[in-house]
């Protein structure tokens, strides 16, 4: 079990590295604005040089051309900057595109799912072994990447027709996910959920702090969201009763 840890957490250091890939991507077009302003003074610098005194008109011309080329590379930074704050006030769901989106299941949530699978069984290893602090931990743990699984899926709550698909042909040429990806990790969410009420029913978990419950139900009510709106635009493939009382046992 600590080798499938180990291997989960290899993987989400490849994830930050590729993470730190893209803002060092991101990053690109500050430097190159950098470099081209170096460049635009190095270039004003050797023509003054071939400039005669008696050429001051030409020099003033020079200065103010070359000062409006520096500008180019700022105001294109400027502009992406106000889009992206504009991107962000028109609500959480625009600022991702499809593509994030279609990447952050394939990278994060079927990541998130098999670490809390993971954290899942290892309680369920703790509890044969009768320690109460340690199963709570693997409870927590499991909880806390079901919890970033689901966080995940709301945002996509409107933009779900684009991003699942039940037809082959979208899956194979436009990248989209296949809906029964979607319900086999929500499945595994649900198979989850009743292993560790199991645990909490029969005694066997005792939490000390219900407050770690309370978080899951929060959790759970954006989750619904996404639920009901996948069932609503793929025919209600997934059954899920969130009004059960004792769907989070304490």
């Amino acid at each position: 079990m600590k080798n499938k840890v180990n291997e989960w957490q290899e993987l989400s250091l490849k994830k930050d590295i590729e993470k730190i890939s893209r803002v060092i991507t991101r990053n690109k077009l500050i430097t190159s604005a950098f470099i081209f302003d170096i460049a635009i003074a190095i270039i004003a610098i050797v023509i003054d040089k071939f400039l005669s005194p008696a050429d001051e008109s030409n020099r003033t011309w020079l200065f103010w051309a070359l000062f409006v080329m520096s500008l180019v590379p700022l105001v294109v930074i400027l502009l992406i900057a106000i889009r992206d704050q504009i991107r962000k006030r028109n609500g959480v769901y625009n600022v991702y595109s499809v593509s994030e989106l279609i990447d952050s299941f394939d990278n994060d949530i079927c990541y998130y799912v098999m670490m809390a699978n993971t954290y899942n069984q290892m309680l369920n290893d703790s509890i044969k072994q009768g320690d109460n602090n340690v199963a709570v931990f693997y409870y927590i743990e499991t909880w806390y990447y079901v919890n970033k699984a689901k966080s995940k899926m709301h945002k996509m709550l409107y933009k779900t027709k684009q991003i699942f698909t039940k037809e082959p042909n979208d899956v194979l040429q436009r990248n989209m996910i296949s809906i029964s990806r979607l319900v086999n990790i929500i499945m595994i969410i649900e198979d989850i959920r009743v292993s560790s009420n199991k645990f909490i029913d029969d005694k066997s978990l005792v939490l000390t702090d219900k407050s770690i419950v309370e978080i899951n139900r929060e959790y759970d009510k954006s989750y619904r969201n996404f639920i009901s709106k996948i069932n609503e635009n793929f025919n209600s493939p997934i059954k899920i009763n969130f009004d059960d009382k004792n769907r989070f046992s304490v």
